[in-house]
């Protein structure tokens, strides 16, 4: 769901164009959007280099959920 926030739907929709499947979860009615914040940026870069993935890269990241419609804009959250 972070190409929705982040306005890349349509790219990688188009991208995806001659794939013979395409899933984009929660297209129905989404209500509210889930995802982690990094908080050690080095360490799950660590992580991800070593071939580890969310278990170990988990004390490295906070998990956020926030409902649709109450994140600024992109470009207000960039100019911030």
């Amino acid at each position: 769901m972070t190409s929705v926030i982040n306005h890349s739907i349509d790219r990688l929709l188009q991208a995806a164009r001659e794939c013979r499947e395409v899933v984009r979860l929660g297209a129905v009615r989404v209500t509210m959007l889930s995802g982690v914040v990094v908080t050690a940026a080095e360490e799950v870069l660590r992580v991800v280099s070593e071939g580890g993935g969310m278990r170990q890269s988990s004390p490295h990241v906070r998990k956020v959920t926030t409902k649709v419609g109450t994140l600024a804009p992109l470009s207000e959250r960039l100019t911030k």
